[in-house]
């Protein structure tokens, strides 16, 4: 046998077969293993195998007598696999003694299986071959006619049962989607026998009317229909079982568990079985309730539309569609300075030229308002008014559908104080919040900032690392309030003395750094400055406290990391030569 059996084997028509079967990595079944046992029982061999053929590899779903580690794995490589000829001829193979078979004994399957015996037969499913059932030998095996024909009557059980597990899987996935979809349906869902008795319901119709599904099941659905609907209710549903029409839809009132009646919309159709005989209904039932509410009171909601867009605090216009105002609460009079009275009616370009005189800039605020629809990116905007005193505007366009034909509402929020906030917040984010002065967040982006800039202008910037000689036993000693007094003084120390163009940080913990746009020189007599002010400083229960600063200059090219780096070798150099100190090199 020579190499042919790859494309048999790898045929992409049988691959898929095999992979419908779902088999593939499958775990062991018990039905399975016993058509295994029985082939090793009836044909006295001491392995018996269930194996599937991939395309690099078998699969033993079943396996009875086979040895470690193939046991475990529950795979075998093609190349010691005799199953794969049996796959790619589409017939038995029978092997007395492999050492004796010309074809077979220089494959590894009986040096390294111990395969001496074989008899397989093919296994189909979908009209491809995807294994074979077979039995392997340690010793030469003489297998008869009748072996053949037992093997062949077990794979035919082994086919059986592949189609047989495929069948239920795809019954199963049939039922997990329908239950999926019954349960994930907005609109109530039963299913009644001919008889009227129910078979079914889902989550959405227990919830509309308050009951388990328990008690929908034994529920006589006649007695739940309020009594003046019983009648029609009835009449439609034998019209429906005769024939005399697909769909019956009704409405009607259904009594929810805490006795109030619920209208709701049903439309059923005939559930037919085997050869179209009928089995029941199913019925899809909506609750209509809110819309009945809503069609009896028009005029009252109506009023109350008025009521509550009048007192919003939002200003809020409704649009036709050559844009005059229909509608328009006070505050949207309020926020444009417009009497009340006069706000509607208004056409688009009376409404821009006075609220030009409003903007902040008046040309963005026009091309906002003359571009912006309930779908275009302006659908939302912000804007600023100028005058009779600034704030900030949020606008929003959605489409509405108005008794005179399509319109829009626009609604004007008052942002201001939502912005003040986030603006407090953004400003909050780059402060330390012991000290005051900026933090490592606001520190790195200065650095950038600042090394872009010297990029640009071919100017020198220098970085200096500040760190608190001896803090540690500052807060051993003297506790953490203490500590937190000493590195409160200290960072408006280094803030006093910064000029415009500098910036001082609380680098983290007890080290500060400082973005000087200056040479070396320049740094150190900062740093010295600082140094020197700091020891004059008294503190009540601590006494004087020294700092030590290591600086570098950036270097052309050179990233805030690395001259971070040497920076902060410098300082560990003025630590270590006794603190109290400032190292440049």
């Amino acid at each position: 046998m020579t190499n042919a059996w790859r494309t048999r084997v790898g045929d992409p028509a049988r691959l898929a077969a095999l992979a419908r079967t779902q088999l593939l990595d499958s775990a062991s079944e018990e039905a399975f293993d016993r058509l295994t046992r029985l082939s090793g029982e009836l044909l006295r061999a001491p392995v018996a195998l269930v194996s599937l053929v991939d395309h690099e590899r078998q699969f033993f779903k079943s396996a009875v007598g086979l040895d470690e580690p193939w046991a475990s794995a529950r795979q075998a490589p093609l190349t010691h696999s005799f199953c794969k000829h049996v796959v790619a001829s589409g017939s038995s193979l029978v092997v007395e003694d492999a050492r004796q078979h010309g074809a077979l004994r220089d494959e590894p399957a009986w040096s390294e299986l111990g395969v001496i015996a074989y008899a397989g037969v093919p296994i189909a499913f979908d009209g491809h071959a995807i294994g074979a059932l077979c039995v392997i030998d340690h010793e030469p095996h003489p297998w008869t006619p009748d072996d053949l024909r037992v093997l062949r009557t077990l794979a035919d059980a082994v086919e059986g049962q592949v189609v047989l597990g495929r069948m239920s899987k795809e019954l199963a996935e049939r039922e997990r989607v329908l239950q999926a979809v019954l349960a994930t349906m907005p609109a109530g869902v039963v299913l009644r026998r001919v008889d009227g008795s129910v078979m079914h319901t889902n989550p959405a119709l227990e919830r509309m009317l308050g009951r388990s599904a328990a008690e929908l099941a034994t529920a006589d659905f006649w007695d739940l229909t309020h009594p003046d609907d019983v009648e029609g209710d009835k009449q439609s549903r034998e019209e429906l079982l005769a024939g005399q029409r697909k769909v019956g839809t009704r409405v009607k009132r259904y009594r929810h568990a805490d006795g109030h009646y619920i209208w709701v919309r049903l439309s059923a159709a005939v559930l037919h079985g085997e050869e179209q005989q009928m089995e029941g209904t199913i019925a899809v039932i909506d609750d209509i309730s809110l819309e009945r509410q809503a069609e009896e009171g028009v005029g009252r909601q109506a009023r109350m539309f008025e009521v509550t867009i009048a007192n919003l605090s939002d200003g809020v216009v409704v649009l036709n569609g050559n844009n005059d105002a229909l509608y328009a609460n006070r505050a949207y009079a309020e926020i444009f300075g417009l009497d009340a009275d006069k706000a509607v009616g208004l056409s688009r370009r009376s409404f821009l030229e006075h609220a030009e005189r409003l903007a902040a800039d008046p040309v963005a605020f026009r091309n906002v308002i003359e571009s912006a629809t309930p779908t275009s990116p302006d659908a939302k905007a912000e804007l600023t008014l100028a005058r009779p005193h600034p704030r900030h505007l949020r606008r929003t366009v959605v489409a509405a559908d108005l008794p005179t034909g399509p319109g829009r509402v626009v609604i004007w929020q008052d942002i201001s104080a939502e912005r003040e906030l986030l603006a407090e917040r953004e400003k909050q984010a780059f402060l330390d919040a012991l000290t005051g002065i900026p933090n490592r967040r606001a520190a790195e982006e200065e650095l950038a900032k600042a090394f872009a800039r010297a990029d640009r202008a071919q100017t020198p910037v220098s970085l200096a690392l500040f760190d608190v000689d001896h803090f540690k036993g500052v807060n051993d000693r003297h506790g953490h309030a203490a500590g937190d007094e000493v590195l409160r003084r200290i960072a408006a120390a280094l803030d006093a003395r910064k000029r415009l163009t500098d910036t001082v940080a609380r680098w983290g913990g007890e080290e500060f750094v400082a973005v000087l746009p200056v040479s070396l020189d320049g740094a150190v007599v900062f740093c010295e400055r600082v140094r020197s002010e700091v020891g004059t400083l008294r503190f009540s229960d601590v006494g004087n406290v020294t700092i030590s600063a290591g600086v570098a200059e950036r270097q052309t090219g050179e990233t805030p990391e690395a001259v971070l780096r040497r920076a902060d070798e410098r300082l560990y150099r003025a630590k270590a030569a006794g603190r109290n100190r400032v190292r440049a090199s």
